[in-house]
């Protein structure tokens, strides 16, 4: 689309930063669309909670008939067919809410930081995309930021990310890197350096190979 700004994928796995790197890009002004919210959105979906019942068994909906998003964790991301089948019911409306939203904001701020955290981050899942941002950590690293928020149990955060793309795969399918392995200001300069660069990115140009920002 001409004559707007850029759009940018933010993919991470679970505890690698993702979110961390998003906000610090709003401070330049991006507007930033969170998947996951998209997502708690989508959930609310009477008919979305019934097909997640019939693929997920009764007990990941509450007697109101609302998702109870941690039992559906555990059933889902338990086994790699039940993450594919989560993702089978969910992902398609999710992708195009958020392909709506990232196209609005894209019109009103100079840059869109769309923040993903399951399935393909790839240019052919969001063709509506500029550029591809992978946010990587160490796997123990990223284990031990979730479990301190107390949200998630050790294991189901390992089940979790072992259903995740690992870090050589999310660098495949980016255009860029930030590494979150250390100090938030190493990642601070990482992001300041790639908002650079995008600031001159012409909409629905490619860039490749691959590069760590740092």
């Amino acid at each position: 689309m001409s004559g707007r700004a850029p759009i940018v994928i933010v993919a991470g796995g679970i505890g690698s930063g993702k979110s961390l790197v998003a906000h610090l890009m709003s401070d330049y002004g991006a507007a930033v669309v969170d998947l996951d919210a998209i997502g708690r959105d989508v959930l609310r979906d009477p008919d979305v909670a019934s097909a997640l019942a019939h693929a997920f068994g009764p007990d990941v909906v509450d007697s109101d008939g609302r998702v109870d998003t941690a039992a559906l964790a555990r059933a889902a991301f338990s086994t790699p067919e039940g993450t594919e089948t989560l993702n089978g019911i969910t992902h398609p409306a999710i992708i195009e809410a958020a392909r709506a939203r990232s196209e609005a904001l894209a019109l009103t701020h100079p840059l869109v930081a769309v923040e993903v955290s399951a399935g393909e981050a790839t240019h052919e899942r969001y063709p509506w995309s500029d550029a591809v941002v992978a946010v990587v950590a160490p796997l123990e690293t990223r284990i031990t930021r979730v479990v301190a928020r107390g949200r998630q149990r050790e294991e189901d955060a390992r089940a979790r990310a072992s259903r995740q793309p690992d870090e050589a795969t999310l660098r495949a399918w980016a255009d860029y890197a930030i590494v979150n392995d250390g100090r938030i200001e190493d990642v601070e300069k990482q992001v300041r350096r790639l908002v650079d660069v995008l600031a001159g990115f012409p909409p629905g140009a490619r860039r490749a190979p691959p590069s760590d920002v740092r």
